[in-house]
């Protein structure tokens, strides 16, 4: 079988792209759940989605573009992995002389950081993220830039390896004037309708990219929640817990994987199964 990678990208080592093994058969959402729904949250802060007649999608994605991007955000990970250093003398006589006959002593186990990135995307004015389980796995510090340039702390509140989606919560924010969106309708897309991601592949933050639905329910081997959207928009490492559009601005889906092998084939989880997760 082809194999699938997710889409997040490990600086120092981008070529490297990490198998997806992030779906586990078992286990369940981690973290306290938020004190509210993210639909009570969306009601009290709705989004404003673009009406197709505002705009010609066939004419310029711009206007598209430029309502919904504040709300996808870069995140930053650092995770410290335990690493044996090199042998060591214990002082300088013994290494040539003494009774350790220049073998040495070994070096005390340090922690290494290990960078990495994603993409995500802000569904309230309470600083709340959605992205991908996999981006935030085993990180010791996560950081979101938004794409004005101020940057936040942020805290797992909640990640379910077994569908890849995971919450965040912003830590402090300076106000609580963010940009959001909303999410869609999966279940209506079609096959052939246009989409839109944005995320922060190989580090360029808020790229763009846009394509088709090229085919829905897709397995491909991830997991109990096989169940993926398949589009040709371009999806690459770091585009990690981004989100795909509809023309109206709604998300559709949180871009999740690739096949390596092959061009103009990327998954993302159906927004239908993401927002059931993150209200749970």
């Amino acid at each position: 079988m082809t194999p699938i990678i997710d889409t997040r990208s490990t600086i120092g080592s981008l070529a490297g792209a990490i198998i997806l093994t992030v779906f586990a058969a078992c286990g369940g959402p981690q973290g306290a759940a938020a004190a509210e729904s993210s639909r009570e949250r969306a009601e009290k802060n709705p989004s404003s989605p673009m009406e197709p007649t505002t705009y010609d999608p066939r004419q310029s994605l711009a206007p598209l573009v430029e309502n919904v991007s504040p709300a996808v955000v870069n995140i930053k990970t650092v995770r410290k992995v335990r690493a044996q250093g090199m042998m060591a003398p214990q002082d300088f006589f013994d290494f040539f002389f003494g009774p350790g006959q220049g073998r040495g002593a070994p070096a005390p186990k340090r922690h290494v950081p290990q960078s990495g990135l994603g993409s995500g995307f802000i569904i309230d004015q309470e600083g709340y993220v959605v992205t991908n389980h996999h981006v935030i796995d085993g990180a010791d510090e996560i950081e979101v830039q938004l794409s004005d340039e101020r940057k936040f702390r942020a805290k797992v509140v909640g990640s379910d390896p077994r569908t890849d989606v995971a919450l965040l919560k912003l830590e402090e924010p300076n106000d609580k004037n963010l940009p959001t969106v909303s999410f869609g309708d999966s279940e209506k897309l079609k096959v052939g309708d246009h989409v839109v991601a944005i995320g922060n592949p190989f580090g360029l933050d808020h790229t763009v990219t846009s394509g088709i639905v090229s085919a829905k329910a897709r397995v491909i081997g991830a997991g109990p929640y096989d169940d993926f959207i398949q589009t040709d928009a371009s999806i690459n490492p770091g585009n990690s817990g981004g989100p795909l559009f509809d023309l109206s601005g709604r998300v559709v889906g949180v871009n999740t994987a690739i096949v390596p092998q092959g061009q103009g084939i990327g998954f993302a989880i159906p927004a239908a199964l993401a927002k059931n997760i993150i209200d749970s």
